[in-house]
């Protein structure tokens, strides 16, 4: 940045092709520098959200796991509880 300042002064004082060429081949360069840091920050971005959405998901599993354990535990228990009421005439 502070080259292009420096080029940009000196054509304001006189105009000069190797000068002309200088600048635009810096913006250029410059130009796909910011391309390059652009893409690498939506790249970062996407990883993070794939992280934190295999986060979530993971939360989800657990939430999933321990609902199906408990809902098989009281299948279970329920299971029981009519076979124990038809054996023995027994209820709760």
């Amino acid at each position: 940045m502070v080259r292009l300042g420096g080029i940009e002064r000196a054509l304001e004082i006189s105009l000069n092709d190797f000068l002309v060429n200088l600048q635009k081949n810096l913006t250029k360069e410059y130009q796909d520098i910011l391309k390059q840091e652009e893409d690498l920050w939506v790249m970062k971005s996407s990883v993070n959200w794939v992280i934190e959405n295999e986060r979530l998901v993971d939360a989800v599993k657990g939430v999933l796991e321990e609902f199906t354990w408990e809902s098989r535990q009281k299948v279970s228990l329920a299971k029981s509880r009519i076979l124990l009421s038809k054996n023995t005439g027994y209820t709760q």
